[in-house]
């Protein structure tokens, strides 16, 4: 059924199928949600669908298809979200209105809801626009007493309770005074009620009118925008699910849609009912048939949507299919707004460039940020840019989501080439700085992963910089990393990667996929990838000649080590006729001799490759210059010696050493693990074993140490609830097992009775006052009461403050 209660109409029922054959993917979800609601509600189990996602994700659009699929199953839907910029929704009385006039457009009247509710506007609007009101009480309102309201409704075990209550003594002034003024300008007890407490008035009535409905059709609730919304609906929503407000109807279906998952501490209880979904992009051919549906067939144009798109982001998808685009040049980068939909709701002109600005850097920390905004602004600044939902904690510091990050560089780069220069040069140098601060030679750095880590940072702030400038650097500086470890190339080629898509240059992009391909082919023990790509590099004029060198030596070696690791070592020498191209490899390394004579890798593979082809007095020759010119690691200089004396015997010992299996792997030109396990200290075992037993014991003492304050805490809470517990029954009997959780509980319900107390004796004070007769002695007697009450009050707020702060410092011990 349409909004107004009719059928569609052929035109909105051509819309609608044509609406539903455009949606792709999400099969999983809409398969359930169908599933669910199709079942009868008595025989269904009772789920809260749980929809997460990064921005732009696809979340509102799988809503719509929820609403749809209700639609089509004649079932009743109702919509909320944060609203629109100038209309937002950011408190609950309103999130009920605007629930209650979605029913209302399909045909369900809540009129005894929206009888209470029009008074409410009315009389709130009145006291709003009143001379004599409080100063900020049009703004602190609704937001104060919906508080005040979910207080009253809520009971959460442990010190949230106390926490509550401190946080609501903080306000009570300027609650206290907004009360007042309400109690003085309205004369009917009912509208005071209303304003003072709107949720405990409107809620009952909307779940009345609600339940009436629901007796016929099933009622989806769906919530969207949760990460907004979520502020002042989440202690509502619960309090409704658990039955606070009164009766809710079975016959009731909730979904939530925001970019973080539902808290699974906050929502414990409910876990068991909760169905949990984070959404990820879509897959190419996801993607592909997207917009072949919406009419887009051309490849060169879906692979341009796919590479704008982050990744398959549906609504970076969504946008350029919009304008059916026929060519590339007609495809329209939807980063700035997609950029904008991230930043919507900050209007801070400062912050939202530091949204910018921070997403240059591939991992943030406070030091970082120092080098893009102003050194006394940084502080604040950094704790506000780790609370956006775009900022993951990292082990190493803070990183952008990578589709945020994405679109927000493209944008960055576009609105101002020059500044994005000049950002990345600056990172550079910082990183730059970092790395030679470490005070390494040439040979130690390139073995320090601290300098490896500063150094890839550089690497990719200077080629964003300038990425055609630095391509000399990047070729040379992948074949050191090359020489230097496997993993050391592959994080270089990763971030040439990330660089060459920021600056959309196709060299670093195609010389970093190669190097990536290879690799990968590599560890795989195929060489044939990895051979191509090196053999390319020497075709290129930006070579120095040590990395000439190294190209050359790897070009002819990779094969060859590819071979020995399929076989076993002593083996190979009788199985040369399956290597391919000695003669070549010799000759690689020949050149790579006569480029860098000082590598001493170049007379080890040329010695082992003569060994091969049988030119043993060759390979002696080389190997010895190994042993009298180079300083070598010990054991390379053992297993050379055993090749050169052919001293079998040696190798049979070091054979019987260990497991045939384990000695087959045995590789001549690389430390293993079995050549480890022969030199293995003993005294070193011992040592970590001993250090594993004194941290063992420190966790023992801090555990205690930790225990031991609980339970001092324990009983100093119980003693306060005993002496604050007008009697026996008001308070349970303090045991040694009774936890600090049902303490604080206890404690928090006695700090609530005793508000409630205070602010009676308040209101009465006040009619006394007002009232016609007027008893002074009463009076004084009542205020005297009032105060020794608060005086007492303050005190208790105070050392149930001191306490919460107490078992916070507690908590806050860890145990390494």
């Amino acid at each position: 059924m349409s909004k107004d209660n009719r059928p569609r109409s052929w035109k909105e029922m051509r819309a609608h199928r044509a609406t539903q054959k455009s949606f792709i993917g999400r099969e999983a979800q809409i398969k359930l949600f169908r599933a669910i609601l199709s079942t009868p509600y008595d025989q269904r189990n009772q789920v809260i669908f749980n929809i997460s996602g990064q921005g732009g994700i696809g979340k509102t659009t799988l809503l719509k298809q929820f609403c749809r699929i209700a639609e089509d199953l004649k079932q009743l839907i109702a919509y909320v979200d944060e609203g629109a910029q100038s209309n937002r929704v950011d408190d609950l009385p309103e999130a009920l209105y605007r629930l209650a006039m979605d029913f209302e457009k399909q045909g369900h009247k809540f009129d005894k809801f929206q009888e209470r509710y029009k008074t409410y506007r009315q009389k709130r609007q009145e006291l709003e626009a009143d001379p004599d009101a409080p100063q900020g009480f049009a703004a602190g309102l609704g937001r104060m007493l919906t508080k005040a309201s979910l207080g009253a409704a809520k009971s959460i075990p442990g010190s949230r309770a106390v926490l509550d209550l401190v946080e609501t003594d903080a306000v009570a002034n300027k609650a206290g005074e907004y009360l007042a003024f309400i109690a003085r300008k309205l004369t009917n007890k009912d509208e005071v009620l209303l304003l003072r407490e709107p949720l405990e008035v409107l809620t009952p009535l909307f779940l009345e009118d609600l339940n009436q409905i629901a007796e016929k059709q099933t009622v989806v609730l769906l919530l969207d925008t949760y990460e907004q919304t979520g502020a002042f609906l989440d202690d509502w929503l619960r309090s409704l699910l658990d039955d606070r407000y009164g009766y809710l109807t079975p016959n009731f279906l909730l979904v939530i849609a925001g970019r973080d998952p539902l808290s699974r501490n906050i929502w414990a209880d409910m876990e068991s009912c909760i169905a949990r979904s984070e959404l990820e992009p879509f897959t190419q051919d996801e993607t592909r048939q997207y917009l072949t549906n919406r009419g887009i067939t051309n490849e060169a144009v879906i692979q341009e949507i796919w590479r704008l798109s982050s990744g398959g982001l549906p609504l970076l998808i969504g946008m350029m299919a919009q304008a059916t685009p026929n060519s590339i040049n007609v495809v329209v980068d939807p980063c700035e707004e997609a950029v904008e939909r991230f930043l919507k709701w900050e209007s801070d002109g400062t912050k939202r460039q530091l949204a910018l600005d921070a997403a240059l850097p591939r991992m943030l920390n406070r030091d970082i940020l120092a080098l893009l905004v102003d050194e006394s602004a940084v502080n604040d600044l950094f704790e506000w840019l780790k609370e956006r939902s775009f900022v993951v904690e990292h082990p190493e510091g803070w990183q952008y989501h990578n589709i945020v990050r994405e679109q927000m560089l493209r944008y960055q780069r576009r609105i101002s080439p020059q500044a994005w220069t000049k950002q990345h040069k600056q990172l550079a140098e910082y990183y730059d700085e970092l790395r030679k601060s470490l005070g390494l030679t040439d040979t130690q750095q390139l073995k320090n992963e601290t300098w490896q880590k500063y150094t890839l940072e550089w690497l990719y702030h200077s080629l964003c910089a300038n990425p055609l400038q630095q391509m000399r650097m990047a070729l040379n500086g992948w074949l050191m990393a090359l020489d230097t470890s496997q993993k050391f190339a592959q994080e270089w080629a990763e971030a040439m990667n990330m660089a060459g898509i920021a600056t959309s240059s196709e060299d670093i992009k195609r010389w970093s996929q190669q190097f990536l391909n290879g690799l990968k082919s590599l560890a795989q023990n195929h060489s044939g990838e990895i051979v191509e790509v090196l053999s390319a590099l020497l075709q290129v004029t930006l070579l120095e000649d040590k990395c000439r060198a190294i190209a050359l030596v790897y070009q002819g070696m990779f094969p060859l080590l590819c071979f020995i690791s399929k076989n076993n070592i002593f083996e190979v020498r009788w199985k040369t006729e399956e290597i391919p191209n000695l003669n070549h490899i010799k000759e690689s390394l020949t050149q790579a001799i006569s480029l860098a004579p000082d590598k001493e890798e170049c007379f080890i593979f040329r010695g082992m490759v003569n060994i091969f082809k049988g030119n043993i007095d060759e390979a002696k020759s080389d190997l010895n210059r190994v042993l009298q010119q180079y300083e070598i690691d010990r054991l390379l200089k053992q297993k050379i010696e055993l090749v050169i004396s052919e001293d079998y015997q040696s190798i049979e010992y070091v054979k019987g050493l260990f497991k045939e299996e384990e000695f087959n792997n045995f590789n001549l030109f690389q430390i293993n693990e079995i050549t480890e396990k022969i030199n293995q200290d003993k005294n070193k075992e011992i040592q970590i074993l001993n250090e594993e037993k004194q941290r063992l014991e420190k966790k023992i003492e801090i555990l205690q140490g930790k225990a031991a304050k609980r339970s001092e805490l324990n009983r100093i809470i119980w003693k306060l609830i005993e002496e604050s517990s007008e009697t026996a029954e008001n308070s349970q009997k303090l045991t040694e097992e009774t936890s600090i959780t049902e303490a604080f509980k206890q404690l928090g319900e006695i700090l609530h009775k005793r508000t409630e107390e205070v602010k009676k004796l308040k209101e009465e004070i006040q009619m006394q006052k007002e009232g016609d007769h007027v008893e002074k002695e009463e009076i004084k007697k009542l205020e005297k009461e009032f105060q020794t009450k608060s005086i007492y009050l303050q005190k208790l707020i105070g050392e149930a403050t001191r306490l919460v702060e107490e078992l916070k410092k507690i908590e806050a011990i860890t145990v390494a």
